[in-house]
């Protein structure tokens, strides 16, 4: 067990190093973000005068996106903060058109307002604005980087973050107890039909223009995909409860001084939906043999049965990849910035889109 998870770590610096290497440190400030901003949040925080400044794109396929900021005071110290300047244009994001939903507002309605103990998993804001209603928003937040650590692939750490994502999602109840605010995604019916829509045309394109083997086998089976995606039994909604939407890997940063402690980021798609779908993003990096130990600690709901549980979690990653491949098919299509690593993981959620299915519908078959 030892052996394999060294094998798993030295997997992952491979591909946090080399496939994507450490961005590059840049003098002054990227755009969008005044100087004199700055150096107003400095002063009020006592740290001094603002006097210079570097910054680090962190966003991979994205032109604009995350920034890491280093700011160096007049007290001879530095301050690392997170710019997030989030454009939801689609000249920006080809992904966008035709989109199903608008991402974006959700995560304004998280940061922006106060929610109590939630707040013990969401990161410090020290500023925020929207600068277009529901399209481009920036915020200011702590950098993590100092206290935590990302979500690495060993599976003791998804453990953690599954026990986290427990009581994340009893908080979120608690937060909007009084109802759900305007802003965040609903995960409904609706939602699911107009992706199916979306998710048939971008794959299309793509396997038009482009050789994948895996998309091809996905389209060949849309008929499927649609059988299984839209049967009745998983649009419950007194299942649905507020959900982080995105809660992959690359959005939980374990603190490294105790343990059971951890923060979540990227609360774009934020919304009303299964928590099972959580928990599908959660284990998309991982191996299938692994998903079962996750979702046996997340079986704790007595109106659910063990069958249930799973049947709404395998339902939750047929939609949450066929989101994925769609989404990312477009944007490698249409965005003048091609990046390399998008055609892999273009492949690997068409395979598990159809890998869900397959489980779907041989427990229906074992059913009948």
């Amino acid at each position: 067990m030892k052996a394999l998870l060294r094998l798993r770590r030295m997997a992952g610096y491979v591909r946090r190093r080399i496939w994507r290497p450490r961005p590059k440190r840049i003098g002054g400030l990227p755009r969008g973000i005044p100087f004199e901003t700055l150096d107003t949040l400095c002063r009020e925080r006592g740290r001094g005068a603002l006097q210079r400044c570097e910054y680090e794109h962190l966003s991979g396929w994205k032109e604009r996106g995350t920034y890491r900021l280093v700011l160096y005071t007049a007290t001879g110290t530095s301050w690392r903060l997170i710019f997030k300047d989030e454009c939801y244009w689609p000249e920006l994001i080809p992904a966008l058109k035709g989109l199903p939903v608008s991402p974006g507002p959700p995560e304004a309605v998280l940061y922006s307002t106060h929610h109590g103990a939630l707040s013990r998993f969401l990161p410090q804001v020290f500023w925020f604005r929207e600068l277009e209603p529901g399209r481009h928003f920036q915020y200011l937040l702590e950098d993590l980087a100092e206290t935590h650590q990302r979500l690495r692939p060993e599976m003791p750490d998804h453990i953690e973050a599954t026990r986290g994502l427990m009581q994340m999602h009893k908080l979120l109840r608690d937060a909007f107890a009084t109802g759900y605010p305007d802003g965040l995604i609903r995960y409904d019916r609706r939602f699911s039909e107009r992706l199916l829509e979306y998710a048939a045309g971008n794959l299309t394109d793509y396997d038009s223009r482009t050789s994948n083997d895996a998309v091809t086998a996905l389209l060949d089976r849309w008929h499927d995909v649609i059988s299984v995606h839209q049967r009745d039994e998983f649009y419950n909604e007194d299942l649905w409860v507020p959900i982080h939407g995105d809660y992959n890997m690359s959005n939980i940063h374990i603190y490294r001084g105790k343990h059971g402690q951890l923060k979540v980021v990227d609360w774009e798609w934020a919304g009303i939906g299964l928590p099972h779908a959580d928990l599908a993003a959660l284990v998309k990096s991982l191996r299938v043999e692994d998903h079962q130990t996750l979702l046996q600690m997340f079986e704790d709901d007595s109106r659910l049965d063990v069958e249930q549980h799973r049947r709404l979690f395998h339902w939750c990653r047929l939609e949450r990849r066929l989101l994925d491949v769609a989404f990312l098919a477009k944007q490698q299509l249409d965005s003048g910035r091609r990046v390399s690593w998008l055609q892999r993981e273009i492949s690997r959620s068409a395979g598990d889109v159809l890998d869900a299915v397959a489980w779907l519908g041989t427990r229906q078959a074992r059913a009948g």
